[in-house]
């Protein structure tokens, strides 16, 4: 929706504005108080599929999720690539960039290490053009294993004992802080 609260067109303009919206609006803001603008675009019960992880159901725990995601990685960053529009769907290639200086979704010690995602999101939009739905998949796997919290590919069962390990103590040691 554009200011005067009008869906945007032609579609060149629907997909940057999705992308305004989504990235810096949302995920690339600075101040987590931002995420309030999500009030006036986003549908109240936006569905955010991550993966195979729980969905964000509603509007407030999406925001809750973004809010998760930035306190792991205060200064991500996410970018565009590609930007597909049909009909009120768009989808978008992209890679985010952040530093692992904070909890990893609420759990995992800060490594310090730089993290690098590459993404598909897909973000139907309803009939008010609104946020309504947004799908993200990519390959958290390996998110991980940059973080140093899963065992590098091919590590054999005696080398992934030994990382389980460490992480486990280094949790632990972050657990006292």
């Amino acid at each position: 929706m554009t200011a005067d609260g009008v869906l945007p067109k032609p579609r060149a303009e629907f997909g940057a504005w999705v992308c305004e919206v989504f990235f810096d609006r949302i995920w690339n803001m600075a101040d987590p108080d931002a995420l309030d603008t999500l009030d006036e675009v986003a549908a109240p019960d936006l569905v955010f599929h991550i993966g195979n992880l729980p969905h964000a159901r509603t509007l407030a725990e999406f925001k809750a999720t973004v809010r998760l995601a930035k306190q792991g990685q205060p200064d991500l960053v996410y970018t565009a690539n590609e930007v597909i529009v049909d009909g009120n769907v768009v989808a978008l290639r992209l890679e985010n960039v952040g530093t692992h200086l904070g909890d990893f979704v609420g759990v995992f010690p800060p490594t310090g290490r730089v993290l690098r995602l590459t993404a598909l999101l897909v973000v139907r939009l309803d009939d008010d053009g609104r946020l309504a739905e947004v799908w993200q998949e990519g390959d958290f796997l390996d998110l991980l294993r940059q973080a140093g919290l899963v065992a590098p590919a091919g590590a054999g069962p005696l080398r992934q004992v030994g990382h389980a390990l460490k992480n486990l103590v280094r949790g632990k040691r972050a657990g006292r802080r």
